[in-house]
């Protein structure tokens, strides 16, 4: 079982000079996995209570920013523990990686994005795909790849050359991996 630990980074000489520090957080299962997350959540060095990993209760602080804080926190082990738990390869992940996995919790709007826009682009090359005016037009069964489609000033514009050649498979294959 994973244990998320939230903490901050500041040297002992610097802590009254620091206004505001980014809470990290360390995601560790046994021995070998250490993990770790640099938040958007800042603090005052001077009000940050490392046992307990909240605020210092007898610092005078507004008791909605308090819990909004504490919640923060809590909210964010639980996804740190969460994006862990669903990682695929735990023993090879890295704090990159975790990173990665983590943002794509946070931010998932963003990676959406990526995706269609992937899959746009894959299947604007996918020939059962193709709009059926552009068989017609490549003059190809619509599950064949063409080695290049002939340009304007060829005799026959638009119709599809070497449509049987084997080494289009292989790249539609790599195309497939790659992108996927």
């Amino acid at each position: 079982m994973a244990s998320v630990k939230a903490f901050i980074r500041v040297s002992s000489s610097k802590k009254k000079l620091e206004k505001e520090v980014a809470v990290r957080f360390r995601v560790s299962d046994g021995r070998k996995i250490q993990l770790f997350y640099k938040s958007d959540i800042l603090v005052d060095p001077a009000v940050w209570d490392a046992k307990r990993e909240c605020i210092i209760a007898k610092v005078l602080f507004k008791t909605i920013d308090r819990v909004l804080f504490d919640e923060s926190i809590r909210r964010m082990k639980t996804t740190l523990e969460t994006a862990y738990q669903e990682a695929e390869n735990k023993d090879t992940l890295t704090s990159e990686d975790f990173e990665l996995l983590v943002d794509m919790k946070l931010h998932p709007e963003n990676y959406k994005a990526e995706k269609e826009t992937r899959d746009r682009d894959f299947f604007k090359i996918l020939p059962s795909y193709v709009e059926e005016k552009y068989q017609t037009l490549h003059k190809v069964e619509p599950y064949v790849n063409c080695q290049m489609v002939a340009g304007k000033d060829a005799f026959k514009p638009g119709e599809g050359k070497n449509s049987w050649l084997t080494g289009t498979a292989a790249w539609m294959w790599y195309t497939v991996e790659v992108t996927m």
